[in-house]
């Protein structure tokens, strides 16, 4: 009788695997291990694609098999004697444990997957931008080129592989990043095995992706018999077939928002009139979708896939030909004998050993715990059970469980990330139309990346530059129809983003955070900038410690940057700033542009985060350049203690009142007294008082609510003075009329004074005293020159009530003109050129003194002398006027 470990050596020993159902090898040589039990599992779309599960048995007992793990290893099963019954798989070991051991014996648990099943081993975060998906795909797998990975493409409807602005992988394996992607266009894969020369080569068993049934092979369906087992049949077959048909939805809507069409996007039916077990509502996430076509694509692959969940076919049997892909025809089947499409199967094996060699290894080593064979009957080597649809009935991806949750989620991102904001080199800013920008993740990796991280695979993924199509949108307090807020984060200033629905692609922009450190009593970071793009941006206000800093951050508002120094912080800006400082509250409007602005309340000098001197209270207005106020509809300037309404002042209104009263008095009196000018018919009807009372009645309107004015004036109002000074010179122009009207007015001019009229001048005093003790009139005075009064082309016209004076107190006074006429109580003095008239309404009296005079008695008058016409008489006059003067010499005519 044979020991257990004699008849186990013979495992090893005369001819060993050529003659076994499962041949394993490995790197270790082909007999180092003897697969014992296994359990297969393939399937499209799901997984690696396929996962063997066996047992197997060594003569050498390593107790953790790492130097195994990640080799190379392939798989035959011997199930049948027909032509395809042999069935190849390569891959490779990614699990591998020592089940127990015993006298030279070892059980191994190993688990052998292809190369694609690697891709989940790794996880990665990548931002793909603007590409299809089977580029994104191919540079995945070519991260696995030490794989040599081999996969094929049969697209029959490129059209709808469309490149999205941004696709990104996080924190998610290559796996199942592949899986999703090809999910959402509708796509799927399966491993298809070569035919029977290329078996044995590890790079003819291909990965296939396609969109459709056709790529299934082989075009002409293999032909299967469904029968009974029985070791009297031929031929392997099926023998259980079971038709599934479960209840679908006979109508999809499928809707998606998109905020740059300003839509929601959607497609298909509202399901009205339909039960709620008929009609389906999803939501496709935000902006899925393009465009319309492209919604409706994914509707039909997303009721394809439901239909495929719907109908199906189950089934088991012996025929170990069976695989993902495989297009068949069962016979013997009746009315279900149609061509069908394998989906998944699971394959059970037991090595072909002796019952004595299994015995002897249970003897040493017990039956395997949860075997991958323990399903197989006692006279079982082979089985598989395995799904299938209609091969006309189009294949999709199950992309929602039954609960209506997607089954290959995205990733979803919970909380808030960092980023900093990037564009063209030398940019302070870069943004569309729109206010989106674009920003580098602090996770990215590449030449520019924050954390200084470069990719195994040489991918810049972060290389600092913009990127056509990658834009994100900033999120704002208010957003309206060419109305709300504004903030656009400038290039390398780091913002905080969250993410629509917690999808990565779907990022928003919620604001922007300080970083670094800044300097403790002055504006600045003490960071220079690290190795990435952010720049170190350190508040402008903040709590100091000593001088002029020294404050407990009292300031605050909204400070902005020119873009020449947005990488900075120096230079011009625009500021709000709010001071509340207690006890000295103030705001500040202001640009340092021309150092202008507009402070209220406390008024300090601030420079920065700096409270310097004090400058006053209450408002100021300034610029180094020009300015203006306008005001369409009236404007008041006004120095009052009282907070009347806006345009409401009672001491505008009053006097202007008293204004027009005194300068009427005034008129009413000229009028009476004869003031008028020559031609005038009255002085009420001047032009200056009617713009009196025009501009009275502009300030008194109080139609409505509060007091508007009904022109555009321009009022000035003090409760004390008004003062306006140049210290050059200032003019005051009117285009009409000019009015001045004051109790006392004093033009006074340190030169000369020129007062010019076109139409008259007019000066009048009422002739009333207005002051006690003070005199009326008016006086005309030249302390040092001449006074010239002068009429060019015209009367001059002296006249008083009483007592007219002309006196020289050292000179003459001279009245000189071709016609002199003086009149007084009806007697006349007239003169005009040689004669002399003087009238009298009664007696004229001259009084004259005698002279005698003394000289030759007689005097011959020269030859030119006239002639002598008669005796001489003197003139009363010239003589009663040459005794008063004294004069020697007397003209007799």
């Amino acid at each position: 009788m044979n020991s257990p470990a004699r008849i186990i050596e013979s495992l090893w020993s005369g001819p060993s695997q050529d003659r076994r159902a499962l041949r394993l090898h490995t790197v270790a040589g082909a007999d180092a291990f003897v697969a014992e039990t296994l359990r297969c599992e393939e399937q499209i779309s799901a997984g690696g694609g396929y996962r063997l599960e066996l047992t197997a048995l060594a003569r050498e007992a390593d107790a953790g098999g790492a130097r195994w793990l990640g080799t190379p290893a392939s798989l035959e099963l011997h199930a049948s004697v027909e032509p395809d019954g042999r069935r190849v798989w390569h891959g490779f070991i990614t699990a591998i444990s020592l089940l127990g051991a015993n006298q030279g014996l070892a059980r191994y648990r190993l688990v052998i997957e292809p190369w694609l099943a690697l891709l989940g081993h790794r996880r990665d975060r990548f931002i793909h931008r603007n590409r299809p998906p089977l580029e994104i795909i191919s540079t995945v797998f070519s991260r696995y080129a030490a794989l040599s990975p081999a996969w094929k493409q049969d697209v029959a409807e490129p059209e709808w592989l469309f490149a999205r602005g941004t696709r990104t992988q996080f924190d998610e394996t290559d796996l199942a990043f592949v899986h999703r992607l090809l999910a959402d266009y509708g796509l799927f894969c399966w491993f298809e095995p070569p035919g029977e020369a290329l078996l044995d080569d590890p790079q003819a068993h291909r990965l296939m992706i396609a969109d459709h049934n056709q790529a299934f092979s082989p075009r002409a369906p293999k032909t299967v018999r469904l029968h009974r087992a029985n070791a009297a049949e031929s031929r392997d077959g099926i023998q259980r077939w079971q038709v599934t048909r479960a209840r679908a939805g006979t109508s999809l809507f499928l809707s998606s928002p998109d905020y740059r069409a300003a839509t929601r996007r959607s497609v298909g039916e509202d399901g009205a009139g339909e039960s709620a077990a008929d009609h389906h509502d999803r939501d496709a996430g935000q902006y899925a979708f393009p465009h319309r076509r492209h919604a409706e694509h994914r509707r039909r692959c997303i009721e394809q896939a439901e239909r495929c969940r719907a109908t199906r076919f189950a089934g088991s049997g012996s025929w170990s030909a069976m695989r993902p892909g495989l297009r068949f025809q069962l016979l013997n089947a009746g009315q279900a004998q149609r061509v069908a499409v394998c989906t998944g199967v699971t394959h059970r094996a037991r090595n072909n050993l002796s019952e004595r060699v299994f015995s002897a290894i249970a003897g040493l080593l017990g039956a395997p715990a949860h075997s991958p064979g323990a399903a197989l009957g006692q006279d079982q080597d082979y089985r598989n059970e395995f799904l299938a649809l209609p091969a006309d009935m189009p294949f999709r991806p199950r992309l929602f469980d039954a609960n209506g949750a997607p089954v290959m989620r995205r990733p979803r991102v919970s909380g808030l990330q960092t980023a900093v904001v990037v564009g063209p080199p030398g940019s302070p800013v870069f943004t569309d139309r729109d206010h989106r920008i674009q920003v580098q993740f602090d996770w990215q990796r590449g030449s520019r990346a924050e954390n200084g991280l470069t990719r195994p695979d040489g991918a810049d993924n972060a290389s600092g530059r913009p990127v056509e199509g990658a834009w994100i949108r900033v999120v704002t307090p208010i957003a309206g129809a060419n109305w709300g807020t504004h903030f656009l984060p400038r290039v390398g200033q780091s913002v905080l983003l969250r993410f629509i629905d917690g999808d990565i692609d779907r990022p928003v922009v919620t604001g922007a955070s300080y970083n670094g450190r800044g300097q403790r009593d002055g504006a600045g970071n003490q960071q220079a900038g690290g190795r990435g793009l952010t720049t170190p941006n350190a508040p402008a206000w903040f709590a100091g410690q000593a001088g002029p800093h020294a404050h407990a951050a009292v300031l605050s508002g909204f400070k902005t940057q020119a873009l020449s120094g947005s990488q900075t912080g120096h230079g011009g800006h625009n500021q709000l700033l709010f001071d509340d400082s207690p006890g000295e509250s103030g705001l500040t409007l202001a640009t340092t542009e021309y150092d202008s602005g507009l402070s209220l309340g406390h008024l300090k000098q601030r420079r920065d985060n700096a409270r310097l001197a004090d400058r006053g209270r209450g408002l100021e207005l300034s610029t180094r350049a020009t300015g203006a106020l306008r005001a369409g509809s009236g404007l008041l300037l006004a120095a009052e203690r009282s907070q009347p309404g806006q345009l409401f002042n009672p001491g505008v209104q009053q006097g202007l009142g008293q204004s027009s009263e005194i300068a009427q008095g005034l008129a009413d009196r000229a009028e009476a007294q004869q003031g008028n000018l020559p031609g005038e018919t009255g002085i009420r009807q001047q032009p200056a008082l009617d713009a009196l009372a025009a501009l009275r009645a502009s300030v008194r309107a109080e139609s409505g609510q509060v007091t508007a004015w009904t022109r555009p004036d321009l009022g000035v109002w003090a409760d004390a003075g008004v003062v306006g000074l140049a210290s050059e010179g200032c003019v005051m122009a009117a285009g009409a009329e000019f009015c001045q009207v004051g109790r006392h007015l004093m033009l006074t001019a340190e030169g000369r004074l020129d007062i010019a009229a076109v139409a008259g001048l007019r000066l009048f005093v009422s002739g009333a005293s207005v002051e006690a003790g003070a005199a009326a009139g008016i006086a005309l005075h030249a302390a040092t020159g001449p006074l010239s009064w002068q009429a060019s082309s015209g009367a001059v016209e002296l006249s008083a009530a009483q007592q007219v004076a002309v006196t020289s107190q050292t000179a003459e006074v001279r009245v000189q003109a071709p016609h002199i006429r003086l009149r007084a109580a009806g007697a006349g003095l007239e003169m005009s050129g040689m004669n002399i008239t003087l009238t009298a309404p009664e007696s004229v009296t001259f009084e004259a003194g005698q002279h005698q005079l003394a000289g030759p008695a007689m005097v011959q008058p020269p030859s030119d002398s006239p002639a002598h016409v008669g005796p001489f008489s003197g003139c009363r006059f010239r003589l009663a006027g040459a005794e008063v003067s004294g004069e020697a010499l007397v003209a007799l005519d």
